[in-house]
């Protein structure tokens, strides 16, 4: 297969004292594999309402190609189909941001309607992975962050800063008997808690702790080598990072998933335990490391 691609795009803007609105176009022509001419509008608009907060809303059109390996690829596992259409998008997006001394917080909410979304499928285990058109896709997300700087905390704690997030996801779309490799899973809860502050004024401590919940099914297999599917499983992750500064030598200890949590991620391949690692790093002349 062979693609030519020719883009036209062209984009405006306008801006006054509390507001910004840009928009554009662009065009794409395609020859050769998939020929077709596409057009993909987007606009982007801000207000600050006050200093301290600002809003914005955003919509724009996308494509996504099959790659060549979803088109021809042909292995003992996995079938390659030709046939395949392109992906397309619409998106809108609106959210707020605001920051005021040592607090700030933002948050977003997106909507996304896909069409002729691609995937990896089959029916059963048996049969090999198939490229395919499967289905239209409405996905809503939100997101939501809140980070605390350190003058906020600096009458018990020096350097210290705090970050909060959640995410949600939900996805509306039509209930299929098949095995997906990506587009039946997806990340519908993840809170995520980051903290770092300096002690004893040459170390620093950071903490980074997830929990997430993924919607979706796996293959797995039983101890007789039964396949079956199995619904992925919340799991909450904590890591842990230390450094020490002593003149010029620093010391650093990281502990990743220090409580040893047991977790699939992506299908049935399962993360790492408990993982130490520690290192040594010397600076030597001027400048910095």
């Amino acid at each position: 297969g062979q693609r030519n691609h020719v883009s036209l795009f062209a984009e405006q803007r306008w801006s006054g004292k509390r507001f910004q609105i840009s928009g554009g176009m662009m065009v794409h022509v395609l020859t050769g594999n998939l020929t077709g001419i596409h057009a993909y509008p987007g606009l982007d608009i801000s207000y600050r309402i006050i200093p301290d907060l600002k809003v914005y809303s955003s919509f724009s059109r996308s494509l996504r190609l099959p790659t060549f390996t979803e088109m021809y690829y042909i292995s003992p596992t996995h079938q390659g189909n030709a046939e395949l259409l392109p992906e397309t998008a619409w998106d809108y997006q609106m959210g707020m941001r605001w920051a005021k001394g040592s607090y700030s917080l933002s948050s977003s909410l997106n909507t996304r309607w896909s069409e002729n979304s691609i995937d990896w499928v089959r029916s059963n285990s048996s049969e090999p992975w198939e490229s395919r058109n499967i289905t239209d896709i409405f996905s809503l997300n939100m997101d939501i962050r809140l980070v605390l700087n350190e003058t906020l905390f600096s009458s018990f704690a020096d350097g210290l800063r705090m970050q909060f997030g959640y995410h949600f996801t939900d996805q509306i779309k039509e209930e299929l008997s098949i095995d997906s490799k990506y587009l039946m899973d997806y990340l519908k809860h993840k809170i995520n808690w980051k903290s770092s502050c300096v002690f004893a004024k040459h170390g620093l401590i950071s903490v980074n702790i997830n929990w997430e919940d993924r919607a979706g099914e796996y293959t797995d297999w039983d101890t007789e080598g039964i396949a079956f599917q199995r619904a992925y499983d919340p799991y909450f992750v904590v890591d842990l990072n230390i450094k020490w500064n002593i003149r010029s030598i620093s010391l650093q200890l990281g502990i990743n998933n220090l409580l040893d949590a047991e977790y699939a991620d992506f299908g049935h391949i399962w993360q790492p335990g408990r993982w130490v690692t520690a290192g040594v790093g010397v600076k030597i002349g001027g400048g910095d490391m």
